[in-house]
């Protein structure tokens, strides 16, 4: 289903950065507020986020989509607290950007690049056992439930 309107293209939903600073404000005051569980937001939650977004910006998001851009959000927040701590990071305050001399940026770089194919390494091995893993367990479960 394709959705039509402000906000949408192609049936995604686009953000402004006016729209992802109110979402994370209105999530910022929920917290604040109390009403958040340890467990993090609940559908609820969104859902009162994206009523009160389509007001603001006449657009038609759900509950859903909220979510999906506050992880979206999660993940770019984990990769600056990561880039902030690496050796010889600075901060702009004219700009508010992290700033890196060359030196520790290529250095960064060149690690993150092995780091990468370590983990893509990694993960062409990880396949397999996983795949035993989710045979032995239907097996398992199969003889618990007296199943052939």
């Amino acid at each position: 289903m394709e959705a039509e309107g402000q906000g949408f293209t192609n049936g995604h939903a686009t953000w402004t950065s006016a729209m992802s600073s109110f979402m994370l404000s209105y999530l910022t005051n929920v917290v604040s507020s109390g009403e958040r569980t340890s467990s993090g937001f609940k559908k609820v939650h969104y859902n009162s986020c994206a009523k009160a977004i389509n007001e603001k910006f006449q657009t038609a998001l759900n509950g859903e989509q909220i979510k999906n851009h506050l992880k979206t959000w999660s993940r770019r927040f984990a990769k600056i607290n990561r880039i902030r701590k690496v050796s010889g990071t600075g901060w702009d305050e004219d700009s508010f950007t992290i700033t890196l001399d060359e030196e520790h940026y290529n250095g960064y770089v060149k690690t993150r690049k092995k780091a990468k194919k370590r983990d893509s390494e990694e993960e062409g091995l990880i396949a397999p056992f996983k795949s035993v893993g989710d045979t032995l367990s239907n097996a398992i479960e199969k003889v618990a439930t007296g199943g052939h």
